[in-house]
């Protein structure tokens, strides 16, 4: 991470950038919240000594404290499979939805596109999609 302020602790930083990245996180948006903190620590003159090492920055997700939120997406397939898939996960099923389902795409016959391995394995997993063809087109 070249452009983090701290410059030691380069080895732990790239393994925490790698793991974020296999956890389908989006690098344009990692970095996008890396430049939201380092504006805040400039104008807050906050000192070195207190701006966390890159890893543990990357390990803590911090840039989901910084970067813009990303828009809502609704779920363009049948009503029933969210229905379905809500039902099944109970008290946990919306945010699931939300966070897996909604951004993914569907196409007939029963194609549910994921946009990151991360949502494919996790749309994978629940019962009321075992019918459903689950692909990954990013």
């Amino acid at each position: 991470m070249a452009a983090y302020p701290a410059g030691h602790g380069a080895a732990s930083a790239g393994k925490a950038w790698t793991a974020a990245l296999a956890e389908g996180h989006d690098p344009a948006v990692i970095l996008s919240g890396l430049e939201a903190a380092r504006a805040r620590w400039r104008r807050d003159k906050t000192q070195p000594r207190f701006i966390p090492l890159a890893a543990n920055w990357l390990d803590r997700r911090s840039w989901l404290n910084f970067a813009p939120a990303m828009p809502a997406r609704t779920w363009a397939g049948p009503p029933a499979v969210r229905a379905a898939v809500v039902a099944e996960l109970g008290a946990e099923g919306a945010a699931f939805a939300r966070s897996y389902l909604d951004p993914s795409a569907w196409e007939t016959p029963a194609t549910l596109i994921a946009r990151t391995t991360v949502a494919a394995g996790k749309l994978r997993a629940v019962h009321a999609l075992k019918s459903c063809r689950i692909i990954l087109r990013r």
